[in-house]
């Protein structure tokens, strides 16, 4: 059999194409989405303004030339990064002789900045406590494949299209020099498949376009971000952040619980202190 190992490939091309755009279009679907998400979200950007007045706020607590030295260099970073400080939120303990976000980096345990964070939220912005809400395709996108994976597999197709083809057109150059039915029967079997995963494959490349496009929006929506950061780096940035603040949140409504469960056991120690004594 002329080129065997060309014909094989042909037809698991032929195989696995399928799958391949349906994964495809799956993933193309949730990347998109969840960029989209997160730059449309008005709670979402609501909350990292308060997030990045906190960070100003411990800027201008820490600088030893005061409030003002701080508001210049505050001004002179501007516009800032507004993800760079959710990853140490998590990781800064508030201080807990006062109600201010001054903190010190912490071991665990303990309330933390963002808990500060939440509790403020709560009092002030409570709608803004459902954020994670409007951001609902984003923990799909942090675990499916990435934007570089799916750029990846879309080169592996075209490529693959491209070695189905040009064993196509041997088996017709083959069949028409004599060289038997055979090629000719091979080429017309693959003759259909060909036309459509062209078309399929136009059309993949299209979603995958502007899948990028929404990605390429999504890095530059907050802010200039550090060098080398990467759409898929801010999907993880945002649901780490979405997932630590909806347990802030719950931390905080235990400890309000727990801190009413033990005020009523006081008040009912102490009334049962005034009978003995009565």
């Amino acid at each position: 059999v002329p080129r065997a190992a060309s014909k094989v490939d042909a037809l698991m091309f032929r195989a696995l194409f399928p799958a391949a755009t349906e994964a495809l279009h799956g993933a193309c679907g949730v990347l998109r989405a969840a960029a989209q998400q997160a730059t449309a979200s008005e709670q979402l950007s609501r909350l990292l303004d308060i997030v990045l007045a906190l960070g100003n706020i411990l800027n201008r607590d820490k600088s030893p030339a005061g409030p003002a030295h701080a508001a210049a260099a505050a001004a002179a970073d501007r516009p800032a990064y507004k993800l760079g400080s959710l990853t140490t939120l998590a990781e800064m303990k508030a201080d807990a002789k006062s109600s201010s976000s001054s903190a010190t980096k912490g071991s665990s345990g303990g309330a933390t900045l963002l808990h500060y964070l939440a509790k403020t939220v709560e009092a002030k912005s409570p709608e803004l406590l459902t954020f994670a809400a409007s951001l609902d395709t984003l923990r799909d996108a942090v675990v499916g494949p990435s934007l570089a994976h799916l750029e990846s597999t879309l080169g592996d197709l075209r490529t693959g299209l491209g070695k189905l083809e040009t064993e196509c057109e041997a088996c017709g150059d083959e069949s028409s020099g004599g060289g038997g039915d055979d090629e000719a029967a091979f080429a017309a079997a693959l003759a259909s498949f060909r036309v459509a995963a062209a078309d399929e494959l136009s059309h993949v490349t299209q979603l995958a376009a502007e899948t990028s496009s929404a990605a390429a929006r999504l890095l530059t929506h907050f802010g200039p971000a550090p060098p080398g950061t990467t759409p898929d780096a801010v999907l993880r940035t945002l649901q780490t952040f979405t997932a630590a603040f909806s347990k802030a949140t719950t931390d905080n409504a235990r400890a309000k619980q727990k801190k009413a469960a033990a005020a009523e056991r006081a008040v009912a120690a102490a009334a049962t202190l005034t009978s003995v004594k009565e």
